[in-house]
C-alpha cells in the first residue's frame, strides 16, 4: 500500500490585532508557522464553553492551573488536556509523545508551558511554542 504523500501547503489566518496592512488596506494576516502557533496558543488559553456557538472548543486547563498545590499527577493531567485539545482541534500539526511540558513556578504563582510540534505538509523545522499562564488578579 503506498504511503500518503504530503504536499507542501500554505496556511493563512487573520491576525487578531485587526490592524490594517498599510500597503493593501486589508486586515493583517499571519502565515504558516506564525498562523499555526497563534492558533495553538488560542486553543490552549480559551476556556471550554467561552466561544459562542462552539462551546466544545477550548481547554479545561484554567480550572487546574492555580490549585493550592500542583503535584506530579495534576501536572500530567494538564499536559494531557493540552495535548488532547491540540490533537482534536488543530489538524495542521503533529505532536510527539513528549511534545507538551508543564513547569510550575510556585514562587511566582505561574505555570510555564512548552509545546513542540511539527507542521503537516510544510517543509519547516520543528516549532516550539513557550508561554506562561499567570493569574489576572
Amino acid at each position: 500500500m503506498p504511503l500518503e504523500s504530503r504536499t507542501s501547503r500554505y496556511f493563512k489566518d487573520l491576525s487578531l490585532s485587526f490592524v490594517k496592512n498599510p500597503a493593501t488596506d486589508d486586515l493583517t494576516t499571519l502565515t504558516n508557522e506564525r498562523a499555526i502557533t497563534r492558533s495553538i496558543r488560542n486553543l490552549v488559553t480559551t476556556i471550554r464553553g467561552e466561544r459562542f456557538f462552539e462551546p466544545d472548543i477550548g481547554c479545561d486547563v484554567n480550572r487546574l492551573l492555580f490549585e493550592n498545590y500542583l503535584n506530579e499527577n495534576s501536572i500530567k493531567v494538564i499536559e494531557t488536556e493540552i495535548r488532547n485539545t491540540i490533537l482534536q482541534y488543530e489538524p495542521r500539526v503533529e505532536l510527539e509523545s513528549d511534545a507538551v511540558q508543564v513547569n510550575p513556578d510556585d514562587q511566582g504563582n505561574a505555570i510555564a508551558i512548552k509545546i513542540k510540534f511539527s507542521i503537516v505538509g510544510l517543509e519547516a523545522e520543528q516549532q516550539v511554542l513557550e508561554f506562561v499562564f499567570q493569574p489576572l488578579r
